[in-house]
C-alpha cells in the first residue's frame, strides 16, 4: 500500500476536474439560457415593429425588416423575391381602400444555433370589396435570420387567408 497516497491525491485532481468541468457545463448551459431568451426577446421586438410598420401602412419601414434576397409567399399570389418587390407589394397593399391590420404573435422560436427564428400568429385585415367593408382572417409563419449586426431580417414570410 505504498501507492496509497499517490492515489488518494489522484482521486483528489480527478474529483476537482470533474467538479470545474460540470461547473463550467452549468455556467455554458446559463449562458446559453440567456442568449436564447435575448434572442426570442429581440425576435419579438422586430416581429411587433414590423407589424406596427404595416399597421402604418409604410411600406418603406415594412419593406426594412426583409433581408435583401427575401421571399414573400402571399396568399393567392405568386412568389415575391428581394427587398425592392416585397416593397411594392406592400406598397400596393396598403392602397387598397379602407386597409387596416392587426396581428397576434403566438410563438416566436430561435433555432439552438441562434442564427435561425421564427414567428407565427395570425392576422385580421380590413378593407372595402365589392359589397363594402370585408374582413380577412388568416395566419402567417416568418422565418427570420440573425444578421451580423445582431439584427434580425426576414428571409422567407409567409401568409394566407382561412376559409371562409
Amino acid at each position: 500500500m505504498t501507492h496509497s497516497m499517490p492515489t488518494r491525491w489522484l482521486a483528489f485532481v480527478i474529483i476537482a476536474v470533474s467538479s470545474l468541468a460540470s461547473a463550467r457545463a452549468a455556467h455554458s448551459q446559463q449562458a446559453r439560457t440567456r442568449m436564447y431568451a435575448s434572442d426570442v426577446a429581440a425576435l419579438t421586438v422586430a416581429d411587433s415593429a414590423l407589424h406596427a410598420a404595416v399597421a402604418d401602412h409604410d411600406a418603406e419601414r415594412t419593406a426594412s425588416f426583409y433581408a435583401d434576397s427575401a421571399s414573400v409567399l402571399p396568399s393567392g399570389m405568386p412568389v415575391i423575391v428581394g427587398r425592392d418587390g416585397i416593397r411594392r407589394m406592400w406598397s400596393a397593399v396598403f392602397q387598397t381602400p379602407g386597409f387596416t391590420t392587426k396581428s397576434h404573435l403566438v410563438i416566436a422560436q430561435v433555432a439552438s444555433a441562434g442564427d435561425l427564428a421564427f414567428t407565427q400568429g395570425s392576422y385580421e385585415a380590413t378593407f372595402n370589396g365589392a359589397s363594402g367593408p370585408t374582413t380577412e382572417k388568416g395566419k402567417f409563419l416568418t422565418v427570420w435570420r440573425k444578421s451580423v449586426d445582431g439584427s434580425w431580417k426576414i428571409v422567407s414570410d409567409a401568409f394566407n387567408a382561412d376559409a371562409r
